[in-house]
């Protein structure tokens, strides 16, 4: 045995005893797992309408990679050629084991899924509170840094209270109107601001390093919307405070994933990982509390200098959080810096593998901008002119099938659970592998192409909507998604407005990777062409 599997191994061990004294999903015997096959008519929903309840299978007889003692298939997803490919090892699993599987990760078993009838299943009897894993990296710092846990690190009646208070602002469509014109100028900018850049470089119309653009334009637009401010992240010159608190927000999603697994293991060691991964927070933290306080005391200001009878007009979603009784000032805190770091990740890649496609594909950048043409959009788009362009939406709907944010979703079984006529026990990880039913020819004709028509009301569908879910589905959905997709069918629309999209003369296929959401790295091979004003 060499010894960097030695140490892993012995890590694996670690990390074992550790999830067992913390009871994270918990063991479970064979007899726990017969009584529960026993009591599947009593307690436990059938999931697969072709199954009945007279079932007694388990888990441990569905089929699924041996893996290794106490590590289990960990090591299939650490050898180099598979570092950030999850969603690929997990699609090559499927195409051995078939759409269901178990698979041992440490000392317990995770549930694997690419059926689209089963997801559906599984998501319509998700229950009042929806179990989500929590990203154990996140719940570790917060603990150790005494702070509350906010939407995307809550559970039980405490995520539930959170996500009332958001769903009151952020998913109605009436919210998002008012702040069309200020996101609709921050992409302009953001097309402006690649034009500066490119112009640094002299080897061709590339745009290096552009994703960091995308994560500052992510960061304006959210920010606008969450507590309407400007941060200058797409100014010429981005003040340094700024600058920091971009690239922190950047690492701190990296080393996310990097932690994902052996999280608590890593925290002992105090591993350069885990040092960066506190010290990115810490930032984020430091710099959003500063930005927060100043808002809040303009807020004060306001009020004290008016005849407000004290109640605020909740004109932005942090207004809407300080006025509710249920949140501290901490928790408000929280969930507004919660807000702003995922979803800039999240829209700056969906933007970064839109651009590529289009590179490569000039017939769809012309279907699109061709749209983009026949509107008057000289003061900017309007809600008039989104539901004028079906195109632009088909062609994010396309990008998101190949390249899901989220590869794999993920939910915690709240219950004995019959899934495909086995019993599967509660606290189990059902992982649904959102990128392997995007790419199965049953699933789409021709599902490694880029067909953005295929999403057109004209065209005749016979895919199940439960195939491609890219902002999940029901209570526990993506509480931003109108203002990711409005955020995004944006900055698409000013770019292309702007700009001929085409593959660098040395082009070469982005491979993509996790590193918390699926992205295509730093650097794009596409070069931005001035377009001449229509």
């Amino acid at each position: 045995m060499n010894p960097a599997t030695e140490t892993l191994l012995r890590r694996a061990a670690v990390q074992a005893v550790s999830l067992s004294r913390q009871n994270v999903r918990g063991l479970y015997t064979e007899r726990r797992l017969e009584r529960a096959a026993v009591n599947a008519s009593v307690d436990a929903p059938v999931i697969h309408a072709t199954e009945t309840t007279e079932t007694r299978k388990t888990i441990n007889d569905l089929p699924g990679p041996d893996g290794l003692p106490i590590i289990g298939t960990a090591l299939e997803y650490f050898r180099k050629p598979n570092r950030g490919q999850m969603h690929e090892v997990q699609r090559r699993f499927h195409a051995k084991y078939g759409r269901i599987f178990k698979e041992k990760l440490g000392p317990v078993t995770n549930l694997s899924i690419a059926d689209p009838k089963l997801v559906e299943e599984i998501f319509r009897h998700e229950g009042k509170y929806p179990n989500r894993p929590p990203y154990e990296a996140w719940t570790l710092y917060k603990d150790m840094r005494n702070r509350s846990r906010g939407i995307l690190s809550a559970y039980g009646e405490e995520w539930w209270k959170i996500r009332k208070l958001l769903n009151h602002r952020l998913m109605k469509p009436r919210t998002l109107q008012d702040y069309l014109t200020d996101l609709s100028s921050i992409s302009e900018k953001l097309a402006e601001k690649i034009r500066v850049v490119r112009s640094r470089n002299d080897q061709d119309k590339s745009v290096p390093n552009i994703l960091n653009l995308f994560c500052e334009w992510s960061i304006e637009s959210v920010g606008q919307v969450i507590i309407d401010e400007r941060f200058g992240c797409l100014e010429h010159n981005m003040s340094d405070e700024m600058n920091r608190f971009v690239r922190a927000i950047e690492t701190m999603m990296y080393t996310s994933h990097q932690l994902i697994a052996f999280t608590d293991v890593q925290k002992r060691l105090n591993t350069k990982i885990w040092r960066n991964f506190v010290q990115a927070w810490d930032v984020i933290i430091e710099t959003g509390n500063k930005i927060l306080d100043a808002k809040r005391k303009s807020i004060e200001e306001r009020l004290a200098n008016t005849d407000d009878t004290g109640v605020l007009e909740k004109t932005t979603l942090f207004e809407h959080l300080l006025s509710s009784d249920d949140l501290s000032l901490e928790e408000v805190y929280t969930n507004v810096s919660e807000l702003l770091v995922s979803g800039v990740d999240t829209t700056s890649n969906t933007v970064a593998v839109i651009v590529y496609l289009l590179s490569r594909h000039p017939e769809a950048l012309k279907k699109l901008q061709n749209e983009i043409d026949g509107l008057d959009t000289s003061n900017g788009f309007t809600q008039e002119h989104l539901n004028k362009m079906p195109y632009t939406k088909a062609v994010v709907k396309e990008s998101l099938r190949l390249f899901p944010t989220i590869p794999i979703n993920a939910r915690v079984l709240n219950e004995d659970t019959a899934v495909a006529g086995h019993i599967i026990p509660k606290n189990t990880i059902v992982m649904l592998n959102a990128y392997t039913m995007c790419r199965d020819p049953n699933e789409f004709q021709n599902p490694d192409d880029f067909i953005p028509e295929r999403w057109l009301r004209n065209e005749v569908r016979e895919f199940s909507p439960f195939t491609s879910l890219p902002f999940g589905f029901g209570k526990r959905s993506c509480v931003g998604r109108r203002l990711a997709e409005t955020m995004t069918y944006l900055c698409i629309a000013n770019i292309a407005k702007r700009y001929d999209l085409k593959a660098t003369p040395d082009a070469f296929d982005v491979k993509p990777f996790v590193r918390t959401v699926l992205t295509l790295g730093d650097n794009l091979p596409v070069e931005f062409y001035d377009r001449e004003t229509p």
